[in-house]
């Protein structure tokens, strides 16, 4: 089901996506943008997508938050001998510590 924007309007899930990423570009508190991107790797992580499909939406989630120090091992480019999907685990992991989400 599409999320319901107003009385009879829904959206699909590129809109919503598209103004979830104008509401963070907005976001000035350092800890609010980390919790999106956890709510974001979340996503990634539970999704049934293919691991070729989670890469690439890890990729484009790198890149919306403009390369946080803390996912360059997600990165595909990467000199890390980690998959890009275990690094994103622990990033995910990590924040979720930091948020006391275990």
């Amino acid at each position: 089901m599409l999320p319901l924007l107003r009385e009879g309007e829904y959206l699909t899930d590129d809109e919503l996506i598209g103004l979830v990423l104008n509401l963070i570009k907005t976001t000035d508190s350092a800890a609010d943008l980390d919790k999106w991107r956890l709510a974001f790797l979340l996503c990634i992580e539970a999704s049934d997508d293919s691991d070729e499909d989670k890469v690439n939406k890890l990729q484009e989630v790198y890149a919306d938050f403009d390369y946080p120090e803390d996912m360059a091992s997600c990165s595909v480019y990467s000199q890390d001998n980690v998959s890009p999907l275990v690094a994103m685990s622990q990033v995910v992991q990590e924040l979720r510590e930091r948020f006391s989400l275990i």
